[in-house]
C-alpha cells in the first residue's frame, strides 16, 4: 500500500480532497498540523505561525512526527504543506488553484471576509515559501517532483479524489 501526499497552499482543499481520497480507497487519513499546536496550546494559528518562524524545533518536531506516523501506517493520505518532500517514496499530488479561489474557500471556513482571508492567503503562502527555503532548503513554488498537478478550482472534492485515485492505481501498476 502507498502513502499519499497530498499537499497545496492555503485553501488549496488539501484536507477535504484528502478526505474524499482516504475514503474512495478506504485508507486512513493523516492530518496533523499547526492548527492542532494551536488548539493544544491555547492559541491562535497566527501566533503558533510566528512562533514558528522564531523556534525552528516547531517544524521540525511536527515534520519528524508526520512522517514517523506516516510510514508506521503504511497506506494512508496525508495532507500537509511539506510531506511530499519528507516522504520521497510516496505518491506526490499537488492541489493548484487561484488565490481568489483559494480566499473564497478560507473566509467560508473561518468566517471572515473575502478581503481578509486574501491577506491571510497571501500572507502565509509567503511566510512558508521563505520559511521552508531556509529551515530544509525546500522550495514549495517548485512542483516538478510531483506525480500529478492538478487545477480543483472548477471541481468537487470528490472529482479531484476520482482523478487522483486513477492517477494512483497507474501509478502502483508500473
Amino acid at each position: 500500500m502507498t502513502i499519499v501526499c497530498i499537499s497545496g497552499y492555503v485553501g488549496s482543499g488539501k484536507t477535504t480532497v484528502a478526505l474524499k481520497l482516504a475514503e474512495l480507497l478506504d485508507y486512513p487519513h493523516l492530518n496533523i498540523t499547526f492548527k492542532d499546536i494551536a488548539r493544544e496550546r491555547g492559541m491562535k494559528l497566527e501566533e503558533v505561525q510566528k512562533l514558528a518562524e522564531e523556534d525552528r524545533n516547531i517544524d521540525i518536531e511536527l515534520d519528524k512526527l508526520i512522517v514517523k506516523r506516516a510510514r508506521e501506517m503504511g497506506g494512508c493520505v496525508v495532507s500537509t504543506w511539506l510531506s511530499p518532500w519528507m516522504i520521497p517514496e510516496s505518491f506526490k499530488a499537488w492541489l493548484e488553484a487561484s488565490p481568489g479561489m483559494r480566499a473564497s474557500r478560507v473566509a467560508g471556513r473561518e468566517n471572515i471576509t473575502e478581503a481578509q482571508a486574501l491577506e491571510h492567503v497571501n500572507t502565509r503562502d509567503s511566510q512558508n515559501i521563505e520559511r521552508y527555503k531556509k529551515l530544509y532548503s525546500i522550495d514549495i513554488s517548485k512542483h516538478e517532483m510531483f506525480n500529478l498537478v492538478i487545477a480543483n478550482e472548477n471541481k468537487s472534492a470528490e472529482e479531484v479524489a476520482g482523478v487522483i485515485a486513477k492517477a494512483l492505481k497507474e501509478f502502483e501498476g508500473r
